[in-house]
């Protein structure tokens, strides 16, 4: 069940994100994937992929001054607030 998708725009990159909520019982899964669009070959290309258990809700977000894109836990658990991936689009090559 995919959600929250992202776009984002970033040192005119083009970049989209979004959460795979997996159904289950018990115990959240929640994966965040991340594509970024390669101008010379003219397609979307996987970036990140970050599986995660346990989280209950998350939110993606962006901070353009940074260039960090995050996930954050959402539910009222141990992971609320805390940031359950992220990465750094500056570090980002195509």
């Amino acid at each position: 069940n995919v959600s929250d998708w992202l776009p984002v725009k970033f040192e005119d990159r083009d970049f989209i994100y979004c959460q795979n909520i997996h159904p289950a019982f018990g115990v959240s899964i929640i994966d965040l994937y991340g594509w970024q669009y390669n101008q010379t070959e003219k397609k979307w290309e996987l970036l990140i992929h970050a599986a995660t258990k346990g989280v209950g809700k998350a939110i993606i977000s962006f901070n353009q001054k940074t260039g960090t894109i995050s996930m954050k836990g959402d539910a009222n658990n141990r992971f609320k607030e805390a940031v359950v991936a992220s990465m750094d689009l500056r570090a980002t090559v195509l």
